[in-house]
């Protein structure tokens, strides 16, 4: 009589642990990537909404001090920047700036209430008028000085503004976000 062969191979225990081990990594690599993707979506964003805000004051510079209005900021702005028409945080949006914005999706905002009011203005319910569009750029000046102190809700503070309000909404539609005014 020949001898038995020994079976080669993982046992089920084995494998079990190894695809275990596996979606753990994986889990961990995805949420790693998440961030590194948020991480430079917010610094694009900022760093947009820096540039609009020198864009705004170069254009009320050689304007005699007025500032300019959101047709012609955001015709100025997209010749500017190849990247004005897209969302920091990937996508395309269908506008580059807005002026308006809605308080909980609901109540679109003035220039009366706005600039009468500006720091009571609920911040972190905010989102612009096309919510689907995250990561829209916004401007906001009228013939009355905007003046406030705006919570910008990525940096997690208040931050005073004069004259003019820019920055981005986040990819959540949050906003502002990265808020700068004028001097």
């Amino acid at each position: 009589m020949a001898p038995k062969k020994r079976q080669q191979g993982f046992t089920l225990i084995e494998v079990s642990l190894a695809i275990v081990i596996g979606v753990i990594i994986l889990a961990g690599a995805i949420t790693l990537y998440n961030q590194s993707k948020l991480s430079a979506g917010n610094s694009k964003a900022n760093e947009k909404a820096l540039s609009l805000a020198s864009l705004t004051e170069e254009m009320a510079a050689n304007n005699n001090g007025t500032y300019p209005t959101l047709a012609n900021l955001q015709t100025q702005f997209l010749v500017r920047r190849q990247d004005a028409g897209l969302s920091p945080y990937g996508g395309t949006l269908t506008t580059a700036i807005s002026p308006m914005f809605q308080t909980n999706n609901t109540t679109a905002m003035t220039d009366a209430n706005f600039a009468a009011t500006p720091s009571s203005i609920p911040a972190p319910g905010w989102t612009t008028t096309q919510a689907a569009s995250a990561g829209q750029a916004f401007y906001y000046a009228t013939a009355n000085p905007v003046q406030g102190t705006f919570y910008d809700t990525v940096a997690g503070n208040t931050k005073q503004v004069n004259n003019f309000l820019v920055g981005v909404c986040t990819n959540t539609g949050a906003g502002p976000a990265f808020v700068v005014g004028g001097r």
